[in-house]
């Protein structure tokens, strides 16, 4: 399978969180607003434990 519809707004959540801290530091409550718009309202428990 190369898309699933779940798993594809967290790539799409890290994708986001990566480029913006490669481009700049990035806080806590930045990562958090980047998970909301790209993924899933759980998603900040696990992505940044994950990165």
């Amino acid at each position: 399978m190369l898309f699933h519809e779940v798993y594809g707004n967290y790539y799409h959540a890290v994708a986001s969180i990566l480029k913006e801290a490669v481009e700049e530091n990035i806080t806590g409550k930045e990562m958090d607003r980047l998970i909301q718009k790209h993924a899933f309202g759980e998603s900040f428990l696990a992505i940044p434990e994950g990165l």
